[in-house]
């Protein structure tokens, strides 16, 4: 444990810390299995459910698939999920030789290249995840 009695001097070098670990976050690229999708925050409202949802925030996340558990992730929120907001918000993060898999969304195409294949999965409509608190059927 540190010894220090300076609020001062613990705000600063908790400041630093966190500095050095957003600093870490933005350099790591993404690399091997990743999984891409988007998803919609907001409280359960009448309308369309999904994509084309009004009056909710969208994210647009990418994470490591490490087999049994998951590595690294990346969020961005977006205006729209679109080729531009997803190659604006992946630009340099995802690693040469990596493999994007996807449901298939064709925003997703932008990120294959040479170096980085696309993998689409074909995937059922599912409930949206309750797993928040406040969150209803």
């Amino acid at each position: 444990m540190l010894d220090i009695k300076n609020y001062k001097t613990a705000w600063i070098m908790g400041h630093k810390i966190r500095h050095a670990m957003a600093k870490r976050d933005a350099q790591h690229q993404l690399g091997g299995l990743i999984e891409i999708d988007d998803c919609y925050f907001g409280g359960s409202k009448p309308g369309k459910p999904g994509r084309g949802a009004s009056g909710k925030s969208k994210i647009v996340l990418a994470i490591e698939n490490n087999g049994n558990s998951a590595g690294f992730a990346k969020t961005f929120p977006v205006n729209s999920v679109s080729q531009v907001s997803v190659q604006k918000a992946f630009h340099g993060l995802i690693a040469q030789g990596s493999t994007v898999r996807s449901d298939g969304w064709g925003a997703y195409n932008v990120l294959q290249s040479e170096t980085i294949s696309l993998e689409k999965v074909k995937v059922q409509v599912a409930r949206e995840l309750k797993i928040f608190p406040g969150s209803t059927y």
